[in-house]
């Protein structure tokens, strides 16, 4: 059926600090706050009832607001019937190790690391992501966008990374974005498992000093060791898929 939508109404999800959306970040347009459900008791049901309204309204021609029509996301084609979930962001930024100069979480952490405390006990993903596979919500193709704050300090990282690693019907691709302090296995595991899958690295400085002012931290010999650690572990045609991040601060990297 040929309507005008976007993948995201159709099947994308970002788990945030504060709250699951079912409208990416990097949209242009002004955040529908109908589509941002904070943790609260049934949120589930809340998120799934939304979208699924979501995808049927657009079938109708009904976009779920105005800035919707100035969305670069949105096109009108024939869209997939199987509307099980395909883009699934883990931005929850419940901890980080440094602090970078920036971090778009500055006027939460006031530049300081944190680790954030949430104000209710649903935000959990562990126990979601296992309900979601129980119902067969996560498309087998599905791609996970994962970052943290910092990935490798979170706590329920490691439970989640196994649990969608021996998904043996799955073909998951992960974009796996880290700030190259501590060395993890599981990112390894990954990148060797599915070609889409990405390693990105935030270096943002060629020398010492300069680290220690983009992240307030310094262990810019770890970072370097850790990303020949990576290559190192990655299989020849997957060696391109480590990548190393500068983002450029005018007069301060750049």
């Amino acid at each position: 059926m040929k309507y005008k939508s976007c993948k995201y109404i159709q099947g994308g999800i970002a788990f945030r600090h504060d709250a699951v959306s079912l409208c990416n970040k990097l949209c242009g347009t002004k955040r529908y706050e109908k589509f941002n459900i904070p943790y609260e008791k049934g949120f589930y049901e809340k998120f799934i009832e939304v979208r699924e309204e979501a995808i049927e309204n657009a079938k109708k021609g009904q976009l779920p607001h105005d800035g919707c029509l100035s969305c670069p996301y949105v096109e009108e084609k024939e869209w997939d019937e199987d509307t099980r979930f395909r883009e699934f962001e883990i931005t929850h930024w419940v901890h980080c190790n440094c602090s970078c100069c920036y971090c778009a979480m500055l006027p939460v952490t006031k530049g300081k690391m944190v680790k954030f405390k949430h104000n209710s006990p649903y935000v959990q993903l562990l126990p979601i992501i296992k309900r979601m596979l129980k119902e067969n919500r996560i498309h087998p193709e599905a791609f996970f966008p994962v970052t943290g704050g910092e990935l490798t300090v979170l706590k329920e990282f490691p439970a989640i990374m196994k649990l969608l690693l021996k998904q043996k019907d799955a073909n998951y691709g992960f974009c796996l974005q880290s700030n190259g302090m501590k060395y993890e296995p599981l990112l390894s595991k990954a990148i060797n498992r599915d070609r889409r899958t990405s390693i990105v690295i935030s270096v943002d400085a060629g020398s010492r000093e300069l680290f220690k002012i983009m992240k307030k931290r310094d262990t810019f010999d770890d970072v370097f060791k850790n990303l020949q650690h990576y290559l190192k572990d990655a299989d020849s045609d997957r060696k391109d898929r480590i990548v190393a991040k500068y983002i450029i601060v005018p007069n301060v990297n750049d």
